[in-house]
C-alpha cells in the first residue's frame, strides 16, 4: 500500500483514478478547492480531502508530508476554454504550479510524481508522433503551449538531479462518465444531447477514456524512468462517425447540416469574434483537420493498457450524461413554440 497526493481529484480524470487506487489498496490525499465537491469521499477512510488551491502552496504543502507518490492531474483546461479564465491564470495554474509541486514533493522526500501533459504538446507532421516527436512550440493554442513550458520546467527540474523521480503522461483527448464539470468533451456530449449542435463539424479527434486513462497511471507508479514520457492514445474518429455512433447510442437524430471546413471556420470565427458560444473554437477546427493519431504502442507494451473501443466510451458517457437532469433533451413542442 502506498500513500498517494491527489491533485485535480474532483473532475473527470480524479473521478476515474480514486476508485482505481482505492480498489489497489492506496491511501488517497486528495486536494479539493471545494470540499462540497469531494463529499462523495466523505467517510471513506482510503481518501483524505486536503482543501486548498493549487497556487496557495502552504494550504496543501503539509499533506505531501508521509506521501510515496504524487498524482498531478489538477490544470487549467475547461476554464480557459469557455473563456473564464484568461492566459496568466493558465500559465500560473499548469506552469508555475506544476513546478512549485515539484519542488514540494522534492523538499517532502516524495518518490514519484505523475504529470499530466497532453498529446498536443507534439509538432503536428507527416511522421508518426510519439513520445520523441518535438514540441510544437509556434502553436496558437496556448494550453498546449502551458504543457510544454510546464514539461520544460520539470526537465529543468530534474537537471538539478532531484531525489524525486518525474514521469511524463501526454494523454490524447480524454472522455468518460462522472463528468462532473464537465469538460469540452463532456460538454459536446451534453450539446448533443439537448440538440444544441446545429451541423456535423468537419474534422477528426483521438478520443480515449479516461478510465484507461486511470490504470496508465497505476502503472506508471512503478513503472517508467525518471524524465520518461507516456503517449497515452485512443482511438480516431472523424465527426460523421462520432455523431452516427451519438445517434445510434442516444437515438436522438445527428444534425443534417453537413459544412465544408471552409465554410466551418469562417462561421465559427465570426461566431467567437461576436462573443457567442461555439462547439469548437476555430484554432482547434484547424488542428482537427491537420490531425494524426499519436502513436500509442509503447502504453500497450510498456504498461500494458489496451484502450477500450469508443463505443463502450460513448455509451458509457452518454448514460452518465443522460441520467443527469441538465442534460435532458428541449421537448419539440417547446422547440416549435420558441422559434
Amino acid at each position: 500500500m502506498a500513500r498517494i497526493f491527489v491533485t485535480g481529484a474532483t473532475g473527470l480524470l480524479g473521478h476515474a483514478v480514486l476508485p482505481l487506487l482505492q480498489s489497489a489498496g492506496h491511501e488517497t490525499r486528495a486536494l479539493v478547492r471545494n470540499p462540497d465537491a469531494a463529499a462523495r469521499w466523505s467517510g471513506q477512510g482510503s481518501v483524505t480531502p486536503v482543501r486548498g488551491d493549487m497556487l496557495n502552496v502552504p494550504a496543501w504543502e503539509g499533506a505531501l508530508e508521509g506521501c510515496d507518490a504524487v498524482l498531478h492531474l489538477a490544470a487549467c483546461y475547461t476554464g480557459y476554454v469557455t473563456g473564464e479564465a484568461g492566459e496568466d491564470t493558465l500559465m500560473k495554474t499548469n506552469v508555475d504550479a506544476t513546478l512549485r509541486l515539484a519542488e514540494a514533493a522534492e523538499r517532502h522526500a516524495v518518490g514519484r510524481m505523475i504529470f499530466v501533459s497532453s498529446a498536443g504538446v507534439s509538432r503536428l507532421g507527416k511522421a508518426p508522433i510519439d513520445e520523441s516527436t518535438a514540441f510544437d512550440t509556434g502553436t496558437d493554442n496556448a494550453y498546449f503551449l502551458s504543457k510544454i513550458k510546464a514539461e520544460q520546467a520539470l526537465d529543468g527540474f530534474l537537471a538539478k538531479a532531484p531525489r524525486l523521480s518525474v514521469v511524463i503522461a501526454r494523454p490524447s483527448m480524454m472522455m468518460g462518465p462522472d463528468d462532473p464539470g464537465p469538460t469540452p468533451t463532456g460538454r459536446f456530449v451534453r450539446a448533443y444531447l439537448r440538440r444544441e449542435l446545429p451541423v456535423v463539424l468537419p474534422g477528426r479527434a483521438v478520443i480515449i477514456d479516461a478510465r484507461d486513462v486511470a490504470a496508465a497511471f497505476l502503472r506508471m507508479l512503478d513503472i517508467g524512468a525518471c524524465g520518461e514520457r507516456f503517449v497515452l492514445g485512443g482511438s480516431e474518429i472523424g465527426f460523421p462517425d462520432l455523431y452516427a455512433l451519438l445517434e445510434q447510442i442516444s437515438g436522438i437524430p445527428m444534425p443534417a447540416k453537413r459544412p465544408p471546413y471552409w465554410l466551418a471556420l469562417t462561421v465559427m470565427t465570426v461566431l467567437k469574434t461576436l462573443g457567442r458560444d461555439v462547439p469548437v473554437a476555430p484554432r482547434d477546427l484547424r488542428r482537427m483537420q491537420q490531425l494524426i493519431a499519436p502513436e500509442a504502442s509503447k502504453m500497450r507494451s510498456r504498461l500494458g493498457v489496451v484502450p477500450r473501443p469508443i463505443e463502450e466510451t460513448l455509451k458509457d458517457t452518454v448514460a452518465w450524461f443522460q441520467s443527469r437532469p441538465d442534460s435532458a433533451p428541449i421537448p419539440a413542442a417547446t422547440m416549435r413554440q420558441a422559434g
